[in-house]
């Protein structure tokens, strides 16, 4: 997802799965109940609820703070939504690798360009999260799934209206992972849209 200037507005334009929330948004195929009529080992499971979470993150990560469309963001209130998200990120991706760098400087990069308030993400998440393999060897594992990302955003025009935009896409992702100390966490993050789901 990236938001731009051109021809003399600013758009937004999705080019990644949309980015606070620690718990994860599970879908009914995801709660307690299913995993254990799943049958699923502890590893797995830790696995599933890790990779959701992240998933998750990604699309409300970079939420403004102050959802009151057109409104400015302040900096005190950009400060504490960064902290929250480094904070969430680091229980999540794999520390000192380049995807948690990345993440990390994305969030900094989104609540600065929403400061203004002429562009806000106001809410997003995931659903319909579905599960193929997953597969875990010694402290390595690798998961497979499907998703749905939403997203709500307000843009102000150049008339100064605010139009509202819903876009929602199907990701399909394989995530590899790391076993630590504090649990699994993330290495790698690779997805691409479903066939039809493009923006």
């Amino acid at each position: 997802m990236e938001m731009f200037a051109g021809a003399g507005k600013k758009v937004i334009r999705l080019s990644i799965a949309i980015p606070v929330v620690a718990a994860a948004l599970l879908s009914p195929s995801l709660s307690p109940t299913s995993h254990a009529q799943r049958g699923l080992d502890a590893d797995t499971l830790a696995i599933e609820q890790v990779v959701i979470q992240a998933e998750t993150a990604k699309e409300t990560l970079y939420m403004a703070p102050n959802t009151a469309p057109g409104v400015a963001i302040a900096a005190s209130e950009v400060q504490t939504a960064e902290a929250s998200a480094y904070a969430e990120l680091g229980a999540l991706y794999s520390p000192g690798s380049s995807l948690l760098a990345f993440q990390t400087r994305r969030v900094g990069q989104w609540m600065a360009a929403q400061a203004s308030g002429d562009n806000k993400l106001l809410a997003g998440g995931i659903r319909d999260a579905t599960f193929g393999a997953v597969t875990s060897t010694g402290a390595a594992a690798t998961a497979h799934l499907t998703f749905t990302t939403y997203a709500v955003y307000a843009v102000r025009q150049p008339t100064g209206s605010i139009v509202t935009y819903t876009p929602s896409s199907q990701i399909i992702a394989d995530i590899t992972l790391n076993k630590t100390d504090q649990g699994w966490r993330i290495t790698n993050d690779s997805w691409q849209f479903a066939p039809g789901s493009e923006p």
